[in-house]
């Protein structure tokens, strides 16, 4: 059974643009790594609970959700 996740918020994408900024190009791989040593904190470590590092690996930097109403 798959469970569709929730859409992430402008800041949520915000804050991973700004860790692959910081990280170069492996940054999944940094991130991932991250997320299993406990080393994140804030918006970084809820994605890792609500999302999981399985979902890390298909997100993209470039795919944005449609705004919703209001932004």
């Amino acid at each position: 059974m798959t469970t569709k996740l929730r859409t992430l918020t402008p800041e949520e994408h915000a804050t991973l643009q700004a860790y692959a900024l910081e990280n170069g190009r492996r940054w999944k791989s940094k991130l991932r790594e991250d997320w299993m040593n406990a080393r994140t904190t804030g918006i970084l470590q809820a994605l890792r609970n609500s999302h999981g590092p399985s979902w890390l690996v298909s997100y993209s930097l470039t795919k944005r959700s449609p705004p919703t109403e209001g932004e």
